[in-house]
């Protein structure tokens, strides 16, 4: 479990990229985005779809964690607007994040 609410919308985006991966086989990272989240975390384990989640205070450090289930990364364009709507679009497809440059290069993907 990660909270990702405070962080800059690159980085939610690489992070929900990654969530997506992680997740087909099993539910392995549950992001915080809002006070509410919390509320659903416990729904889930009270009905057993889920334990108890292990809080990783730097989210990304998630993509170190998990680096073995992804393939790497999608650039989105900067100059074109709709450019990270198709990037996660074809992540989904190839077991990709989507990052900017400087995440990409900062965390080896």
């Amino acid at each position: 479990m990660a909270n990702i609410s405070a962080l800059p919308p690159d980085q939610k985006r690489l992070l929900v990229t990654l969530q997506g991966i992680v997740n087909r086989t099993q539910p392995r990272i549950y992001l915080i985005w809002r006070p509410d989240d919390q509320f659903w975390l416990r729904q889930m384990q009270k009905q057993g779809q889920t334990g108890t989640p292990i809080r990783v205070k730097q989210p990304l450090s998630l993509v170190r964690i998990f680096r073995g289930d992804i393939r790497g990364a999608v650039i989105p364009d900067p100059k074109v607007y709709i450019s990270p709507d198709i990037a996660v679009d074809i992540a989904a497809v190839d077991r990709l994040v989507v990052a900017t440059p400087a995440l990409a290069r900062q965390l080896n993907v």
